[in-house]
């Protein structure tokens, strides 16, 4: 396709550590829960120095005093659960990344801007909580600053653009096949669509012509709204599975040796922006996947999208999508 741009991988492999983290428990803590202006509020030594990776580095306090912080209330035996994002993508890698280490029935504190009940009406929050064992009765809700005795404290096992630890994909993958695979469909080219998504970072403006286009091509096309939670996992396993850049992709870590391939509508929406990242996860996951920048048009950005694109020529791109998935076959 003319001007389709293949973005090699950058080398990832003094990025991905054998093993696991190192897990401690923290004797003596002090937490202020997150609040709007984000200052001073975090995970803390007692003599009130901020827990390093305790949160991702944008969620760092900008503000780190909290002499007149004293606590209201004390709380024993807790396992620290890092920053819990809202955003699927953020909470499949950031999240996640920190329950490795979690066991059955601990109780458990996540850094939250927002009430856990609202946080768990997000579908696959409840999801992911069920999957991994973490009960409603489970997860502490602290509301003033407070002292900790005994907390765990687990080091992510990833970060984005930084680093990698082989147990988080063994341990999402370890838990995935130990649920029931409802996913039907194998040894298929699957294209899945950005289409119908109501809010997001860019939607493709004339991508319900793409989706006709592969149909007619035999390519199976499905839209993410469509996908049960349980099969976004799934469906990696066994077959090539095409989209644009976006959380979706998270999904393949789940399966080991997944197939793909990602376009990009610009180097911002690109692994080639956000570095490491996407490259980590495929290499420590033994996936194969490939990144191409589309030439596309922006346009007015559609409602709850921060900007729009149009593919321009939409026949050339379903021909490189299917000689680039019948390649990856034979791989």
């Amino acid at each position: 396709m003319k001007d389709l741009i293949e973005l090699e991988p950058t080398h990832v492999g003094d990025s991905v550590f054998d093993g696991a983290p190192e897990v401690h428990v923290i004797r003596r803590s002090l937490y202020i829960p997150f609040h709007e202006n984000r200052e001073s509020c975090g995970l803390y030594y007692i003599h009130k120095e901020a827990v390093e990776d305790s949160v991702p580095k944008r969620f760092m306090n900008s503000i780190i005093d909290i002499s007149n912080n004293n606590p209201s209330k004390t709380y024993s035996d807790i396992y620290w659960g890092g920053y819990l994002d809202p955003h699927y993508g953020h909470f499949c890698i950031e999240t996640l990344s920190n329950l490795w280490g979690y066991k059955k029935g601990q109780k458990i504190l996540f850094h939250t801007l927002f009430g856990i009940d609202q946080l768990l009406s997000l579908p696959w929050v409840s999801y992911y909580f069920q999957f991994f064992g973490i009960e409603r009765d489970n997860i502490l809700e602290v509301s003033g600053t407070s002292s900790i005795k005994n907390l765990t404290f687990s080091k992510p096992s990833f970060k984005i653009n930084e680093y990698i630890y082989d147990c988080f994909p063994e341990f999402l993958q370890k838990t995935k096949y130990e649920k029931r695979n409802t996913f039907c469909l194998k040894k298929k080219i699957i294209y899945v669509s950005r289409r119908g998504l109501k809010s997001g970072t860019y939607s493709i403006t004339n991508e319900s012509l793409l989706e006709d286009n592969l149909q007619k091509k035999g390519v199976t096309v499905l839209r993410v709204g469509d996908i049960k939670l349980e099969d976004q996992t799934s469906m990696f396993d066994n077959n090539i599975i095409i989209s644009f850049s976006g959380s979706f992709l998270h999904n393949s870590i789940f399966v080991k040796n997944s197939k793909g391939i990602c376009y990009c509508v610009d180097e911002i929406h690109s692994p080639e922006f956000s570095r490491k990242t996407f490259h980590m996860l495929d290499y420590s996951s033994k996936a194969l996947f490939k990144y191409f920048i589309v030439d596309v048009n922006k346009s007015d950005a559609e409602a709850g999208f921060g900007s729009s694109f149009l593919i321009k020529n939409i026949k050339d791109l379903v021909e490189h999508m299917l000689v680039t998935a019948e390649t990856m076959r034979s791989i």
